[in-house]
């Protein structure tokens, strides 16, 4: 991934990443699940788009990550 970045590659994603369901972890009821501070936990790819996010990426409606 990081040699993607590094040539300014684009991302498409599978998931939805304007969706808080994809972006933070949720239990088995539907709800978020916070940590011990009442903060939301980000599910992994979640923690990806925040990745790109401080490569320089922005994350377009359509769901493709753009330099």
């Amino acid at each position: 991934m990081d040699e993607a970045i590094l040539r300014g590659d684009n991302f498409r994603f599978v998931s939805n990443p304007n969706n808080p369901i994809a972006i933070y972890v949720t239990g088995e009821s539907g709800n978020f699940v916070l940590d011990t501070s009442g903060k939301q936990i980000q599910s992994i790819f979640g923690r990806e788009i925040e990745y790109f996010k401080s490569k320089g990426y922005k994350i377009l409606n359509n769901g493709t990550a753009v330099k």
